[in-house]
């Protein structure tokens, strides 16, 4: 009775399972070497485009097409106006006694 530990392979199948094993470790390595081609040629990108930290002295100021603070003052009015016309509106509606409701959706008309 023949396991699977004693069990002798023949001369050709050996041959191949070294093939396999040795193919994968040159697949191995060529994945290794492309992948730290690969990040070499980005960082080299990067450095270009991306600066920060310590460097930031040496950009190049442009003056900027807009002013976040004044973008953001106009967002907040626009907010404040849009919460003070809410309550308005529910104000109006609770002083009506709910007049203005469609009569058709199930409210009163009188």
């Amino acid at each position: 009775m023949k396991t699977p530990e004693t069990e002798v392979f023949s001369e050709p199948t050996v041959a191949r399972m070294r093939k396999r094993r040795n193919d994968f470790y040159i697949e191995l390595a060529l994945f290794l070497i492309l992948g730290i081609l690969m990040g070499v040629a980005i960082k080299k990108e990067a450095i270009k485009k991306v600066t920060m930290g310590y460097d930031d002295y040496k950009m190049k100021i442009y003056p900027q097409d807009y002013d976040l603070n004044a973008l953001a003052a106009q967002s907040f009015q626009k907010a404040q106006d849009a919460q003070a016309a809410a309550a308005a509106a529910q104000n109006t509606q609770g002083a009506n006694g709910g007049a203005d409701q469609n009569p058709a959706a199930g409210g009163t008309n009188q």
